[in-house]
């Protein structure tokens, strides 16, 4: 079984990786901000955790600042999959929301790639 800080290619396209990074989701129909610690990313999504919950579908806006990196993103995404308390105790895995990313622009794709790049290579000491 996976450990929480594995690098997690399961049977996603792309490689899942934790990197220390706070995310914050906004919704043009929920008021609150939604904000956390990231608990993995790859370029095509990412997973927050967090308590709050929203709607499979809801489409949002997402911050993702990455001291490390000197890097914060504002991109699209949709969440996709909601890990509830019940849920995590039965799984194990983190409560919180899985999103997937939105209309990349080329830029955004190739920062996305060099956060997750540098993410395996400094938990594995190779690259992807």
């Amino acid at each position: 079984m996976a450990q929480p800080n594995d690098i997690t290619p399961n049977r996603r396209r792309f490689v899942r990786v934790p990197i220390r990074a706070r995310v914050a989701l906004s919704s043009r129909t929920v008021r609150d901000l939604i904000s956390g610690p990231l608990h993995d990313i790859s370029e095509g999504g990412l997973f927050i955790k967090t308590k709050a919950s929203r709607p499979i579908g809801t489409k949002i806006t997402i911050r993702i600042a990455v001291p490390a990196e000197d890097v914060t993103l504002e991109l699209g995404g949709e969440i996709v999959r909601v890990v509830s308390v019940e849920e995590s105790r039965r799984s194990h895995q983190p409560v919180g929301l899985g999103v997937m990313f939105t209309d990349l622009d080329e830029t955004t794709k190739r920062t996305l790639a060099r956060l997750v790049k540098a993410a395996v290579e400094a938990r594995t000491g190779a690259a992807p």
